[in-house]
């Protein structure tokens, strides 16, 4: 009579090369892992960029997603506390409704592009915080004629392979920070 053997178990290689390809496509498949669009409502009562009350659905933007303003609640995010320094964000963007929104804070990497659409008067958007690009040469989409963008914080770049800015659009872009 033979001993019963166990059957051959994979190799550890095999078993880790297995796990990772799980991980990955759990973040392929699970919607919550993905960049979001958050959309600012100044709702809270605070101007603090990390109160969820202040972004649609009640959730406050993760590293990777893209903020959009829009309307005139609370135009002065950031001033009643900020992300932590280095927090990536996809993009900017100041919709057609955008009140005169001064974005302040702590350092930010901007990994996408930065969009002033709005056409509210003559509003000017000013971002005051310092910003890090990790693409070469981001698009600053200055739209409308009526649309004015500053850039008022310190831009520097993450890579070490120098950058510049694309402006795009009608609208006047003012660059006004000591950058590097």
């Amino acid at each position: 009579m033979k001993p019963n053997t166990p059957p051959p178990q994979p190799s550890r290689k095999l078993q880790s090369r297995k796990l990772i390809a799980g991980f990955f496509l759990g973040l392929l498949l699970n919607p919550a892992a993905q960049a979001a669009n958050d959309t600012w409502t100044g709702l809270g009562n605070d101007e603090n960029l990390t109160n969820a009350l202040n972004w649609v659905g009640g959730v406050a933007p993760v590293t990777g997603d893209s903020l959009f303003f829009t309307g005139n609640s609370q135009l002065t995010p950031g001033s009643g506390g900020s992300f932590p320094t280095n927090t990536l964000f996809g993009g900017v963007l100041f919709d057609v409704t955008a009140g005169n929104y001064t974005l302040s804070g702590n350092l930010v990497i901007l990994g996408g592009n930065l969009t002033n659409s709005s056409v509210v008067g003559s509003s000017v958007e000013t971002i005051s915080a310092p910003l890090a690009l990790t693409n070469a040469s981001p698009s600053v989409n200055v739209s409308s004629f009526a649309g004015m963008l500053s850039l008022s914080g310190v831009i520097s770049e993450t890579g070490g392979t120098g950058f510049g800015l694309a402006k795009t659009g009608s609208g006047l872009l003012t660059l006004s920070g000591a950058n590097r």
